[in-house]
């Protein structure tokens, strides 16, 4: 894991956070949040957010890529589906955090992101056990 991580870290994708954050305005806008959207940019409800390597849901890809691997599984398209799964399910994570940022300000912001990054370790470990057929 250690190993994917500093990957996602040391080779950043900014077409990625770009193409993220351009979603993530469309989302926004369409939930009557106004945003201005300058790259990986987003300037809302009198707060910017950028998007970057930790938010692309990279992350949690290789978390479970590292659970597969580690556990011995070999149920190839339950990984794949899992990665697709994931990638989606990190767009609406991050319209929360975003939405609850602009919306209700830094203090919501501040208890949001926090606890969503827990709800996605519990997604990853939820996906990896039943791919292992523990759940």
């Amino acid at each position: 894991m250690a190993l994917l991580y500093l990957a996602v870290l040391v080779f950043p994708q900014p077409w990625l956070y770009a193409g993220l954050a351009g979603i993530e305005g469309a989302f926004l806008e369409a939930s009557g949040v106004p945003v201005v959207v300058d790259g990986a940019l987003l300037h809302a409800g009198g707060a910017s957010f950028e998007i970057v390597a930790e938010c692309s849901g990279l992350i949690m890809v290789a978390m479970l890529v590292a659970l597969f691997f580690a556990s011995g599984c070999r149920r190839w398209g339950w990984l794949a589906g899992g990665i697709v799964f994931l990638l989606l399910f990190n767009v609406a994570r991050l319209w929360l955090t975003l939405y609850a940022g602009a919306a209700w300000g830094q203090s919501a912001l501040g208890v949001v992101h926090p606890v969503l990054w827990f709800v996605d370790a519990g997604i990853v470990l939820a996906w990896w056990a039943k791919m292992e057929a523990l759940l």
